[in-house]
Order: structure tokens, then sequence, then C-alpha cells
């Protein structure tokens, strides 16, 4: 099953259980979904949908940052929660040893030398990891292997 399948199926059991939080969540994720496939006029894939999710998880976190600062600690309870059920659905993140070696094999690839080739090694490890390790781990794990050399 695949991961829009499995959003789909999960939101019409949380409707079944009346789950309420989660069901507002998927649907959340299901319409930002939705508006993506709009405005690209066709299905999206695996990938696509990772991304989609990332954002909203991106989103989520900024939106708690801003709670907490505000002093509404039920507004960061409910973001917590939203975050929860997202990150159910991302694939497992990478090792940090496995992150580290990623990083190496593609410094030596590209012939990095220095931290001014940081663009083009992130643009490298992201297109090799995908969606194993989040762009702030690549780039700190970057960071330090290049300023290593």
């Amino acid at each position: 099953m695949n991961l829009a399948d499995r959003i789909v199926a999960d939101l019409s059991t949380a409707m079944k259980q009346k789950e309420a939080s989660v069901v507002g969540t998927l649907r959340m994720l299901r319409a930002a979904i939705k508006n993506v496939e709009i405005d690209k006029q066709r299905s999206l894939a695996e990938e696509e949908i990772l991304a989609v999710l990332r954002t909203s998880l991106k989103q989520l976190t900024d939106a708690k940052e801003q709670f907490t600062q505000g002093g509404r600690a039920d507004l960061v309870q409910k973001t917590d929660a939203e975050m929860v059920i997202l990150n159910a659905y991302l694939p497992p993140e990478m090792s940090d040893s496995d992150l580290d070696a990623a990083v190496r094999a593609v410094v030596a690839d590209v012939g990095a030398t220095s931290a001014k080739d940081f663009g083009k090694v992130m643009g490298a490890v992201v297109a090799k990891v995908g969606g194993s390790a989040s762009g702030g781990r690549v780039s700190v794990v970057v960071k330090t292997v290049l300023a290593s050399l």
C-alpha cells in the first residue's frame, strides 16, 4: 500500500473510531497533498507526498515555536500531538554513522576541498539520501566533514 492510500485508510479508520485529533490532522495533510496535486495537475509520486509531509511538519514546528513564545501551552500540546501523528508516516531516519559515511562518499566524489563547496556537497547528499535524513541533519554533518578537510 502506498503512502497516499495508507493516509486515506487511516483517515477512514480514525473517522470510524471518532478520533477527532487524528481526523483533523489527516484531513489537513490530505488537503495539502490535494493542493499540490491541483497545482501540478497530476497525482503525486511517493517522494512528492513525503515532501508535502515534511513541509507540513516544518510548518507545525514553526507554529509550535510561536505558541511557546506566546505562552499558549494548550496549542503547544495540540501541535505536538499533530506532529506525532504526521511523524508516523515518515520513513525511519538514517543513522548518524550511515549519514556521515554518505557525506564522506559524496565529498570524495565531488572532489570538495573546503567549506566553499558546501552547496555542491549538500545538493548531492540530499539527492543521495532522499528522505532518509532531514536537511538540518545533513547540513550539520556536511559542515563538520568540510571543516575537517
